[in-house]
């Protein structure tokens, strides 16, 4: 595997073919140790493809790579090869998937629903509040948040996931020995410890203006989905979003006031047809798995416990008929729009009710 793992980084770093020849190669021989064994035998499925890979084995630099994958190993990273088993699976059918990924913490990471959570590097206080709510509520399913290690957004999205025991994923735009933003350098070592951290670069790659956007495409890529939380005109998660697009990815947006600019974004996004996201069952019930696992390991609410007010002028409604709408709840309970919406939101956050894909809310235990 170590020999490998060597070939494998030359050949990515091999500049004398492209990208796309590359991939045509390893695609043409079934993975990348099937297109080096035939190599090796000087076995080729087309005459014209023996000069070019010939040259390409001689021309190898394995002397470099021999030296990139000892500061790998001596690091504790790891790597993985475009079209082995290890390779991450959804990452790995986008239409251009980094040929090798290096990686540091957990390797095995796909483990269940991975989600591209992402937004600007200076939120609103309105998009952190509900970046931190949605993140908190999502890693308690179980979803794994992926992001980019940014200020911002991106940073809510892995301190929550971490200060909550969930799972998460870095995906950044330098080596592995590198740290970009500075000051996040604490949260590096966080994820890298209790979550995985991946790249496309070598380890000693400094952070370059053009990695960003190329990085994006793996957030999207790695991810069943991506969630836009705020953006401005000029952000980059316009272009994380288009790259989700072109990758089929569900795009979830969280909508915001008309006249604020990082909610504009998003608010077009839900008018092309992303799924607006008013809370994370919006996103949850998609993955009915999650939601599944959860009710069955949820413990049933305490009938002691306390509850104010409003949260008992509300449930009181539901014990003859264990279903309401929004609109009869509000003409029962006579609470303003807000407050009920609130109640409604701490009553499911507690275990009392429960929202349907409806929009009706259900009493879970009388």
């Amino acid at each position: 595997m170590k020999s490998l793992c060597i070939q494998a980084i030359a050949f990515s770093l091999y500049r004398e073919i492209s990208y796309g020849d590359k991939k045509k190669f390893i695609e043409m021989y079934g993975s990348f140790s099937g297109l080096m064994q035939a190599i090796s035998k000087q076995e080729f499925l087309d005459a014209r493809h023996e000069p070019v890979l010939q040259k390409l084995s001689s021309d190898l630099d394995l002397q470099r790579a021999q030296k990139e994958y000892e500061r790998i190993e001596s690091m504790g990273a790891w790597m993985m090869i475009w079209s082995e088993p290890d390779y991450p699976k959804h990452l790995g059918q986008i239409s251009n998937p980094p040929l090798v990924l290096y990686g540091m913490g957990r390797k095995d990471f796909q483990q269940g629903v991975e989600l591209g959570f992402v937004g600007p590097r200076k939120p609103s206080h309105y998009g952190q509040r509900v970046a931190q709510w949605l993140a908190k509520e999502l890693v308690a399913h179980e979803m794994t948040l992926v992001s980019g290690m940014a200020l911002g957004i991106d940073a809510v999205a892995h301190n929550i996931a971490l200060e909550s025991r969930g799972y998460t994923v870095a995906v950044v735009a330098h080596g592995l020995a590198q740290c970009y933003p500075a000051e996040h350098r604490r949260l590096y070592n966080w994820i890298a410890k209790e979550g995985t951290v991946l790249t496309e670069y070598t380890p000693d790659t400094k952070p370059l203006r053009e990695f960003f956007p190329a990085r994006n495409r793996i957030i999207s890529g790695l991810s069943q989905g991506l969630l836009v939380v705020e953006a401005g005109r000029k952000s980059g998660v316009r272009i994380t979003a288009n790259h989700a697009i072109e990758q089929f990815r569900e795009i979830y947006a969280v909508p915001g006031p008309i006249d604020q600019e990082l909610s504009m974004y998003p608010n077009m996004l839900i008018a092309e047809g992303a799924k607006m996201v008013r809370s994370a069952r919006d996103i949850l019930e998609d993955f009915p798995q999650l939601l599944e696992k959860a009710e069955s390991g949820k413990k049933e609410p305490s009938k002691t416990q306390k509850l104010n007010s409003n949260q008992q002028k509300v449930l009181q409604h539901f014990y003859q008929d264990g279903s309401k709408s929004i609109e009869q709840l509000r003409s029962e309970s006579q609470l303003p729009t807000s407050k009920l919406l609130q109640t409604l939101t701490e009553l499911e956050l507690e275990g009392w009710v429960s929202r349907r894909a409806d929009a009706r809310y259900t009493l879970l235990r009388k």
